[in-house]
């Protein structure tokens, strides 16, 4: 923060009033924070622990024990914007706190930090625990008195999630919380926007779902959920000390808002202004990849074959990125495993290309599909005796994953308890050298979309870094993440976090916002969870991603309903990223006897195949996913399931549309209400039309509202089109035009449509009719063929009366 010159000193009392903020520190050195003339947070204070390095000096300094030596308002303008900040100065003789409280001519909240700096010019102060705000004097927020609280996970790892709870109990988020009252929408949101150095903690505790008993703002904050857990010992792993002339706590803004959800996309896009995240402009990734259910069992003829089966029965049916691509991601199990370098090399060079290449006399065409593959930060314990790769060559020295082990009390440390995984040092020359290597060879693999797995495994703390400089978990992971981006740029890669902490985002362009998580009812709720409380991450990354979208899931034994397959399906198209995870071949086979014939076909190739065509088959949905991003906004918080704590009801607004999604997570009882139009922020006289997307109906609204009716374990997808779209429908829009694609998979026939069908005729090139369909009244039909290899016509005749053609190939 620069601070311009303008100080004026003022005694007793000291009041800085902005908008609808007031702060005032009184004659007696309490401070109290107002909002809208009430009193929001009482006996406000700031505390830091500290101390000298080269010394036995330590000490603290607590706002709330010690006189200030000053109370200043100082003009300030920085990366946020300009205004008035209200600066404390306290001294214990050693060392001085400085506690700034700022309010911004335009930005609707307040930032809080303290710095602490030695009194004696040249020595070095450190740091690992700084409190940049807190109270523990009951205040009665300013609206509402029926409150919750949202949890924020530290990661995406041990299958947690987004938590909320009555604000009846204390409960520690990271980086960010968030209390809100459930009738009102009124909410108030705390965080940090810095996220360079420091883990942050954000204790609060409520009482009578309306009073703050307590409130801390800690940089500094370690746990067993931030992976930073001693299993020998049983203790939590301490900060790391961040150090300097001065040690300055993260940035909080602190903030009440009319409605949370608005507080929340403020934070994140605060965060944004301060540190951008990665740009893509490539749209959602659209694709598949191995572990939905190919897994340890890959190998090459499979995923040629399944790629080709996408390539012929998908694209046209619209499933593909917008730049007509989709992308084939090799997970796990894939390099060296159940795939060879070669292999993967003649993937990416030829089988998948957009050019053509020879196989024998052949001149073929490639698939002009996207290559990925897997990596990740982390270091296994079977490995701590093997070279890293990259290492050794030329004039590079040789080294084990052993030397770059991140320690805490001179022994590995394991991020959960019996488990494989080791915390990697990001500093350690072997790992530049790795990633240099890896990433060189995959570009010349022509590898697009990485993804990057386990590395929170990065983020640790521990004793020291090999980089001197480095003296946080926080600063480890930026250090190592910015070499995988900036190699990753250098070569044009897409890249996805998976086990991944949600802060820093800066470095990855998506990330999954859970994981493991594949066909079932109650994985599509988890899903759902991170989008009903954590949709803003979309101001973060430029695209959420669901995990692999699996409709039959090996070992269930295709057990999962239509519906059940809808629901999996929308939770992508709500999220961001739509990723299909079945096998569709047969060549995939059981490498093992573990629960299973060795040498039997994985999974269920044939009957995902079928669903694949009437589930990614869909027009609509498809044309929503490869031409938007961003994540579908909860309608409200009042309301959501038991289980996983995941909403029913979302929308999301674009120019030309508002789509709502309504789920039902329940297997047995259908669900039935209505949305309010000014619920989803559209003008009862701004609804053109109301289609649901997975049925093809065209909805009637009522005055003020739509009814919906949800089947028992299904989902329904309601586009509003606008009366009067936004500014950015100026461009042309491809998807306005109604539009009709088709496949020819088996003995079946799949059409699909933007627009509702009456019936569909199948003509060969003789001009006979082979098949029809009539009284469809839907966006798909699906029909029984029996045809010979070959081109086709078909020819569909639109409930408007208009007739869509389209060239289909019987393979």
């Amino acid at each position: 923060m620069a601070l311009t010159a303008g100080t004026v000193s003022l005694m007793a009392e000291t009041k800085l009033e902005q908008g609808r903020w007031s702060i005032v520190n009184a004659d007696d050195n309490t401070l109290t924070i107002s909002f809208d003339g009430k009193e929001a947070i009482k006996n406000a204070y700031a505390e830091v622990t500290y101390r000298i390095a080269g010394t036995d000096v330590s000490g603290s300094i607590s706002s709330a024990s010690v006189s200030p030596s000053s109370v200043t308002i100082v003009p300030f303008e920085d990366e946020i914007g300009s205004g008035r900040a209200l600066t404390r100065v306290y001294d214990d003789g050693r060392a001085s706190m400085t506690h700034t409280l700022s309010l911004y001519d335009k930005a609707p909240y307040m930032i809080a930090r303290v710095v602490v700096a030695s009194d004696n010019e040249g020595e070095v102060i450190e740091s690992n625990h700084m409190v940049a705000f807190a109270t523990e004097t009951r205040c009665q927020l300013p609206e509402g008195t029926s409150h919750r609280m949202i949890k924020v996970p530290f990661d995406n790892d041990g299958h947690g999630r987004y938590e909320v709870y009555d604000f009846s109990n204390e409960m520690t988020s990271h980086e960010v919380g968030c209390v809100f009252d459930a009738t009102t929408k009124f909410g108030f949101v705390a965080g940090s926007v810095d996220h360079d150095k420091w883990k942050s903690g954000i204790t609060i505790k409520g009482s009578y779902k309306r009073f703050i008993e307590k409130l801390e703002l800690l940089s500094g904050y370690t746990s067993q959920l931030t992976r930073d857990y001693d299993w020998n010992t049983k203790t939590v792993i301490p900060h790391g000390y961040v150090k300097g002339a001065k040690a300055e706590s993260a940035r909080y803004m602190i903030g009440f808002f009319d409605d949370w959800r608005v507080g929340l996309e403020t934070f994140a896009e605060t965060c944004a202004t301060i540190t951008p995240p990665a740009l893509w402009d490539g749209g959602n990734p659209m694709g598949w990849s191995t572990w939905g259910v190919m897994m340890n069992h890959v190998n090459t003829p499979a995923v040629k074959e399944t790629a080709q089966w996408i390539k012929d029965n998908l694209f046209d049916l619209g499933f593909h990125d917008k730049n007509d691509q989709t992308v084939i991601s090799l997970d796990s199990f894939c390099d060296g495993w159940g795939m060879t370098s070669s292999e993967i090399s003649q993937l990416g060079n030829r089988f998948l290309s957009d050019g053509t290449y020879k196989e024998g006399l052949q001149t073929k065409q490639g698939l002009n599909m996207r290559l990925g593959l897997y990596g990740g930060m982390v270091i296994w314990d079977w490995t701590f005796g093997s070279q890293v790769s990259g290492t050794g060559i030329r004039d590079i020295p040789s080294y084990t994953w052993g030397d770059a082990l991140l320690r805490y009390n001179g022994k590995e440390h394991h991020l959960f308890e019996g488990g494989q995984y080791c915390a990697i040092d990001p500093t350690h020359p072997a790992f530049y050298y790795n990633m240099d290597y890896t990433l060189s060879r995959w570009a010349a693999w022509k590898i697009k979309y990485i993804k990057m797995d386990f590395i929170n495994a990065g983020i640790c703390e521990g004793d020291s870094w090999y980089n001197p400089e480095i003296t946080t978990g926080v600063m480890a992971y930026n250090y190592g993440m910015k070499i995988i981006y900036e190699l990753a740029k250098k070569y044009d890669m897409y890249i996805v976090e998976s086990m991944a902490p949600l802060f820093p985002y800066q470095w990855a362009h998506g990330r999954r916002s859970c994981c493991d998580r594949f066909s079932e009812l109650g994985e599509s709720e988890y899903v759902m969870n991170a989008m009903t409380w954590g949709w803003w991450t979309d101001r973060l990354y430029a695209v959420n991603d669901p995990d692999q979208l699996v409709l039959h899931k090996d070992g269930h034994n295709k057990g999962e309903t239509e519906g059940e397959n809808r629901v999996r399906v929308t939770t992508g198209m709500c999220t961001g990223a739509f990723i299909i995870g079945d096998s569709f071949s047969d060549k995939c086979v059981y490498t093992d006897d573990n629960g299973h014939a060795k040498g039997a076909v994985v999974a269920y190739p044939e009957a995902s195949k079928a669903r694949a065509l009437k589930m990614f088959g869909n027009a609509d949905i498809n044309a929503y996913v490869r031409e938007n991003t961003g994540s579908f906004r909860p309608v409200d918080g009042s309301s959501y399931t038991g289980s996983q704590q995941a909403a029913y009801v979302y929308m999301r607004d674009t120019p030309q549309y508002v789509y709502v999604a309504v789920f039902n997570f329940n297997k047995y009882i259908a669900r039935n209400g209505s949305v309010l139009y000014e619920s989803i922020g559209i003008e009862p006289s701004n609804v053109k039309e109301i289609k649901e997307l997975w049925t093809g109906e065209t909805v009637n609204g009522k005055t003020e509202s739509f009814d919906y009716s949800v089947p028992a374990g299904d989902v329904r997808v309601f586009r509003l089109a606008k009366v009067v779209a936004g500014v950015d429908d100026i461009v042309v829009d491809r998807t306005a035009r109604p539009s009709v694609s088709a496949v020819i998979a088996g003995n079946e026939c799949v059409v699909s449509s933007s627009a509702e069908m009456a019936s569909v005729a199948l003509y060969d090139l003789s001009g006979r009719c082979v098949a029809r369909v009539d009284d469809i009244n839907h966006v798909q039909a699906v029909f029984d063929v029996n045809v010979q290899k070959g081109v086709y016509i078909v020819n569909a005749l639109m409930a408007d009366g208009s007739r869509l053609s389209a060239k289909i190939t019987a393979r």
